[in-house]
């Protein structure tokens, strides 16, 4: 039955099953047919005694190498003694372990590409490997900032083109830490391109600061575009049904492929000089076949079952698609939907004037079971049904 009647289960399909992997056994040592019925332990302590002979002449090797008089690095040498041997390797491992940390700090400091998409290429002729930001853009104006961000309007030195870039104002100063920014870019890199979701292009660290270059929606959010309309007027309901068509599709084509937003609401859903919604934001999102903690989105939007999944549990989709049936309450009404320890989550009327299919498409989104709500590719069709008969009246 439908979605909007009777309600099914919607669930992604389930994770993969797990790969048979097999690690190789290493063995720290390997002996030659020389080496049968020697006894190891006298070979050991006649080095420790300085003896002249070698374990070489036991035929023992370490990791297929013979140690043999005067080798390499770390190797026995002539008349040296187990602890002296014991001391370089030591001195020798510690001189290995400096260089990889400076090697690891060179990599967090230095200015270079982390991550691009499949867009780059259409859009700028820049060199991922010597990339930065004053070499390619000028800077215009701070269009948006927060807690943790600044977002930039720049334009493209080579194209002229406009672009957001968003500027993470807290440094790094670990690889783990460089690890979470870089997810936002990684979830939008697993998705093909689609109309409803904003492009993203590369990220970048800077001075161990951390860039991402995304399309520029020149009509802002709808937030702030509901925010600038005079006091009482409320959204028409067409444009809603556009609304909700448009992002509805950009979570169906997400959640096909395997990747949930977890922070949908008005701020986060832009709109472009052509008048077309976008899905933006992908900060919180999470990859599910990838091992990727998660977190909830705004309090105000997040779907209730995500408060109580014990640990180890992931989210489903269906809670993408309660915060999709708050935002559309929260537009169609003019108010913030109210949040509370109800036995239904059930919406309060809609303004005089809305039509009943509004009312049951928010309703069908905000049911407690996760369950029992439509998944978006339901919510896009029935969206779409329902534009397609109002624009023909």
């Amino acid at each position: 039955m439908s979605p909007f009647g009777e309600q099914g289960t919607h669930a992604v399909d389930g994770e993969p099953p797990a790969m048979d992997r097999r690690r190789a056994k290493t063995r720290s040592c390997d002996f030659d047919e020389r080496a049968s019925g020697v006894d190891f332990a006298r070979a050991f302590a006649s080095v420790a005694n300085e003896n002249a002979e070698t374990l070489e002449n036991y035929g023992f090797r370490t990791f297929g190498r013979a140690i043999a008089k005067g080798g390499r690095e770390g190797e026995a040498r002539e008349g040296e003694t187990a602890g002296a041997i014991a001391i370089r390797r030591l001195e020798s491992k510690g001189n290995e372990d400096e260089s990889l940390a400076l090697s690891r700090m060179n990599s967090l400091m230095e200015t270079k590409v982390l991550t691009s998409t499949g867009l780059v290429r259409q859009t700028s002729v820049s060199n991922d490997g010597m990339f930065d930001f004053e070499g390619h853009f000028e800077f215009e104006q701070i269009i948006g900032a927060s807690q943790n961000s600044e977002v930039w309007l720049v334009t493209s030195k080579t194209s002229g083109e406009a672009f957001v870039i968003k500027k993470f104002t807290h440094s790094f100063t670990t690889d783990k830490q460089r690890t979470v920014f870089k997810r936002e870019v990684e979830a939008a890199k697993l998705l093909p391109e689609h109309p409803n979701i904003v492009r993203y292009y590369r990220s970048w660290q800077q001075d161990q600061l951390f860039y991402i270059q995304m399309e520029h929606c020149a009509c802002g959010s709808l937030a702030n575009a509901c925010a600038r309309l005079p006091p009482g007027m409320v959204v028409a309901e067409i444009d809603i049904w556009r609304l909700a068509v448009q992002i509805a599709s950009g979570l169906a084509h997400m959640h096909r492929h395997r990747v949930l937003h977890l922070d949908i609401k008005p701020e986060n859903i832009y709109i472009d000089i052509e008048g077309t919604y976008k899905i933006g934001d992908l900060g919180l999102a999470c990859a599910l076949d990838e091992d990727w903690d998660w977190e909830e989105g705004d309090g105000g939007y997040v779907a209730p079952e995500l408060l109580n999944l014990f640990p180890g549990e992931k989210p489903t989709p269906a809670a993408d698609v309660f915060s999709f049936g708050v935002s559309v309450y929260e537009i169609s009404s003019g108010c913030k939907f109210p949040r509370g320890a109800t036995p239904r989550a059930q919406a309060p009327g809609l303004p005089e004037g809305r039509s009943s299919q509004l009312s049951q498409l928010i309703h069908a989104c905000l049911m407690l079971n996760p369950l029992e709500r439509p998944s978006a590719a339901e919510v896009a069709q029935f969206a779409t049904t329902c534009l397609t008969k109002l624009e023909k009246s």
